[in-house]
Protein backbone atom coordinates (compact mmCIF):
# COMPACT_ATOMS: atom_id res chain seq x y z
CA UNK A 1 0.00 0.00 0.00
CA UNK A 2 1.38 3.70 -1.12
CA UNK A 3 1.34 6.53 1.76
CA UNK A 4 -1.09 8.65 1.79
CA UNK A 5 -0.07 12.07 0.80
CA UNK A 6 -1.03 13.38 4.48
CA UNK A 7 0.15 10.33 6.60
CA UNK A 8 2.18 10.34 9.08
CA UNK A 9 4.80 8.17 7.44
CA UNK A 10 4.50 10.98 3.82
CA UNK A 11 5.08 13.83 6.35
CA UNK A 12 8.63 12.08 7.94
CA UNK A 13 9.76 10.92 4.42
CA UNK A 14 9.21 14.70 3.14
CA UNK A 15 10.94 16.07 6.09
CA UNK A 16 13.83 13.19 6.06
CA UNK A 17 14.23 14.45 2.28
CA UNK A 18 14.61 17.62 3.35
CA UNK A 19 17.27 16.84 5.42
CA UNK A 20 19.41 15.43 2.74
CA UNK A 21 19.00 18.08 0.20
CA UNK A 22 20.01 20.81 3.30
CA UNK A 23 22.47 19.06 4.32
CA UNK A 24 23.39 15.63 3.38
CA UNK A 25 26.54 15.30 4.79
CA UNK A 26 24.92 15.05 8.06
CA UNK A 27 22.48 12.54 6.43
CA UNK A 28 24.88 9.97 5.97
CA UNK A 29 26.65 9.84 8.86
CA UNK A 30 23.24 9.18 10.21
CA UNK A 31 23.03 5.52 9.90
CA UNK A 32 19.06 5.44 11.62
CA UNK A 33 17.87 7.91 9.43
CA UNK A 34 19.73 6.19 6.17
CA UNK A 35 17.89 3.35 6.99
CA UNK A 36 14.66 4.68 7.58
CA UNK A 37 14.60 6.33 4.70
CA UNK A 38 15.10 2.95 2.92
CA UNK A 39 12.32 1.95 4.99
CA UNK A 40 9.72 4.21 3.57
CA UNK A 41 10.83 4.32 -0.04
CA UNK A 42 10.27 0.90 -0.16
CA UNK A 43 6.70 0.82 1.87
CA UNK A 44 5.57 3.67 -0.94
CA UNK A 45 6.28 0.87 -4.10
CA UNK A 46 3.18 -1.25 -4.67
CA UNK A 47 3.53 -5.06 -3.10
CA UNK A 48 4.25 -6.56 -6.56
CA UNK A 49 7.06 -3.80 -6.92
CA UNK A 50 9.12 -4.65 -4.09
CA UNK A 51 11.72 -6.65 -4.82
CA UNK A 52 15.42 -6.93 -3.58
CA UNK A 53 18.02 -5.12 -6.01
CA UNK A 54 21.77 -5.87 -5.57
CA UNK A 55 23.80 -4.74 -3.50
CA UNK A 56 20.81 -2.47 -1.92
CA UNK A 57 19.50 -4.89 0.07
CA UNK A 58 21.93 -7.20 1.06
CA UNK A 59 23.17 -8.05 4.71
CA UNK A 60 26.72 -6.25 5.76
CA UNK A 61 28.10 -9.24 5.58
CA UNK A 62 26.77 -10.82 2.20
CA UNK A 63 27.65 -7.35 0.68
CA UNK A 64 31.29 -7.96 2.05
CA UNK A 65 31.57 -11.55 0.72
CA UNK A 66 30.14 -10.17 -2.35
CA UNK A 67 32.75 -7.90 -2.77
CA UNK A 68 35.86 -10.03 -1.92
CA UNK A 69 34.64 -11.90 -5.13
CA UNK A 70 35.08 -8.93 -7.40
CA UNK A 71 38.94 -9.47 -6.75
CA UNK A 72 41.44 -6.23 -6.02
CA UNK A 73 38.89 -3.81 -7.01
CA UNK A 74 36.53 -4.98 -4.25
CA UNK A 75 38.52 -6.07 -1.57
CA UNK A 76 40.32 -2.78 -1.40
CA UNK A 77 36.74 -0.86 -1.17
CA UNK A 78 36.01 -3.35 1.38
CA UNK A 79 38.89 -1.62 3.31
CA UNK A 80 38.39 1.83 2.28
CA UNK A 81 34.73 1.49 3.65
CA UNK A 82 35.75 0.08 7.26
CA UNK A 83 38.33 2.91 7.83
CA UNK A 84 36.52 5.69 6.78
CA UNK A 85 33.59 5.54 9.01
CA UNK A 86 32.74 1.39 8.89
CA UNK A 87 31.98 -0.97 6.09
CA UNK A 88 27.85 -0.60 7.07
CA UNK A 89 27.84 3.00 7.03
CA UNK A 90 29.05 3.21 3.53
CA UNK A 91 27.03 0.15 2.28
CA UNK A 92 24.29 2.00 3.37
CA UNK A 93 24.84 5.16 1.35
CA UNK A 94 24.90 2.94 -1.56
CA UNK A 95 21.46 1.40 -0.60
CA UNK A 96 19.75 4.28 -0.03
CA UNK A 97 20.99 5.73 -3.39
CA UNK A 98 19.89 2.81 -5.15
CA UNK A 99 16.57 2.54 -3.81
CA UNK A 100 16.10 6.23 -4.59
CA UNK A 101 17.10 5.49 -8.17
CA UNK A 102 14.58 2.31 -8.20
CA UNK A 103 12.16 3.44 -6.36
CA UNK A 104 9.73 4.57 -9.63
CA UNK A 105 10.68 1.30 -11.83
CA UNK A 106 8.56 -1.58 -11.78
CA UNK A 107 9.62 -4.58 -10.43
CA UNK A 108 10.79 -6.08 -14.10
CA UNK A 109 12.71 -2.86 -14.80
CA UNK A 110 14.83 -2.96 -11.60
CA UNK A 111 15.59 -6.28 -12.27
CA UNK A 112 16.61 -5.75 -15.61
CA UNK A 113 18.47 -2.54 -14.50
CA UNK A 114 20.44 -4.27 -12.05
CA UNK A 115 20.80 -7.43 -14.25
CA UNK A 116 22.83 -4.81 -17.20
CA UNK A 117 24.42 -3.09 -14.53
CA UNK A 118 26.10 -6.64 -12.85
CA UNK A 119 27.38 -7.29 -16.25
CA UNK A 120 30.13 -4.55 -16.13
CA UNK A 121 33.73 -5.05 -15.02
CA UNK A 122 34.26 -5.64 -11.56
CA UNK A 123 36.62 -2.12 -11.37
CA UNK A 124 33.63 -0.15 -13.14
CA UNK A 125 31.16 -1.49 -10.56
CA UNK A 126 33.61 -1.21 -8.10
CA UNK A 127 33.96 2.77 -8.62
CA UNK A 128 30.08 3.33 -8.90
CA UNK A 129 29.76 1.85 -5.40
CA UNK A 130 32.60 4.50 -4.38
CA UNK A 131 31.09 7.24 -5.98
CA UNK A 132 27.69 6.65 -4.51
CA UNK A 133 29.23 6.52 -0.88
CA UNK A 134 31.60 9.33 -1.67
CA UNK A 135 28.90 12.04 -1.82
CA UNK A 136 28.56 14.79 -4.11
CA UNK A 137 31.25 17.48 -3.91
CA UNK A 138 31.29 20.35 -2.09
CA UNK A 139 32.19 24.02 -3.38
CA UNK A 140 31.80 23.94 -6.75
CA UNK A 141 31.40 26.43 -9.44
CA UNK A 142 28.38 26.53 -11.22
CA UNK A 143 28.49 24.92 -14.18
CA UNK A 144 28.39 27.63 -17.43
CA UNK A 145 25.35 28.27 -19.57
CA UNK A 146 26.97 26.59 -22.67
CA UNK A 147 27.63 23.01 -20.47
CA UNK A 148 23.57 23.10 -19.19
CA UNK A 149 22.83 23.51 -22.40
CA UNK A 150 24.83 20.83 -23.61
CA UNK A 151 23.12 18.45 -20.40
CA UNK A 152 19.34 19.78 -22.11
CA UNK A 153 20.61 18.44 -25.49
CA UNK A 154 18.97 14.65 -24.56
CA UNK A 155 15.15 14.50 -23.53
CA UNK A 156 16.44 13.27 -19.51
CA UNK A 157 18.85 16.20 -19.91
CA UNK A 158 16.12 18.61 -20.57
CA UNK A 159 13.12 17.25 -18.13
CA UNK A 160 15.73 17.93 -15.44
CA UNK A 161 16.77 21.16 -16.41
CA UNK A 162 13.50 22.32 -16.36
CA UNK A 163 12.60 19.94 -13.22
CA UNK A 164 15.57 21.94 -11.34
CA UNK A 165 14.82 25.55 -12.73
CA UNK A 166 17.64 27.75 -11.52
CA UNK A 167 19.60 25.51 -9.79
CA UNK A 168 20.30 23.72 -12.65
CA UNK A 169 23.93 24.69 -13.57
CA UNK A 170 24.75 23.83 -10.07
CA UNK A 171 23.23 20.15 -10.45
CA UNK A 172 25.08 20.01 -13.79
CA UNK A 173 28.69 20.92 -12.38
CA UNK A 174 27.96 17.98 -9.84
CA UNK A 175 27.08 15.85 -11.96
CA UNK A 176 30.34 17.12 -14.15
CA UNK A 177 32.51 16.62 -11.68
CA UNK A 178 30.90 12.91 -9.99
CA UNK A 179 31.03 11.21 -13.69
CA UNK A 180 34.25 12.50 -14.24
CA UNK A 181 35.81 11.37 -10.69
CA UNK A 182 34.63 8.05 -11.15
CA UNK A 183 35.47 7.52 -14.76
CA UNK A 184 38.76 8.52 -14.57
CA UNK A 185 39.23 6.15 -11.89
CA UNK A 186 37.68 3.28 -14.14
CA UNK A 187 40.76 3.01 -16.27
CA UNK A 188 40.18 0.97 -19.04
CA UNK A 189 36.58 -0.32 -17.86
CA UNK A 190 35.54 3.32 -18.72
CA UNK A 191 34.52 2.32 -21.94
CA UNK A 192 32.32 -0.78 -20.59
CA UNK A 193 30.64 1.97 -17.93
CA UNK A 194 29.78 4.47 -20.61
CA UNK A 195 28.23 2.39 -23.16
CA UNK A 196 25.91 1.22 -20.11
CA UNK A 197 24.84 4.36 -19.17
CA UNK A 198 23.98 5.30 -22.93
CA UNK A 199 22.56 2.38 -23.30
CA UNK A 200 20.03 2.96 -20.67
CA UNK A 201 16.14 4.09 -21.46
CA UNK A 202 15.67 7.78 -21.12
CA UNK A 203 13.50 7.27 -17.99
CA UNK A 204 16.26 5.11 -16.29
CA UNK A 205 19.19 8.27 -17.40
CA UNK A 206 17.08 10.33 -15.80
CA UNK A 207 16.85 8.36 -12.66
CA UNK A 208 20.18 8.06 -12.38
CA UNK A 209 21.23 11.50 -12.98
CA UNK A 210 18.93 12.71 -10.26
CA UNK A 211 20.44 10.74 -8.03
CA UNK A 212 23.89 11.86 -9.14
CA UNK A 213 23.39 15.39 -8.65
CA UNK A 214 22.05 15.28 -5.18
Amino acid sequence: MTMAGDSPESRELASIQTAMRDDRAAYFRNPVMQARYSELITQQMPPEDRVDVGIGLLTTEESSAGMATMGDPGSELVEEWQKSGGYQVNLQSVQTAVLTMLSDFTSREQRAFMERFDRLPNKAIVEVYRALSLGKPNYLEDAPAAAVELFATTPEGSELVREWGFRAPQKVAVIKARFARATMAMGSTKGDFLAWFNGLESHEAKAVLRVVAG
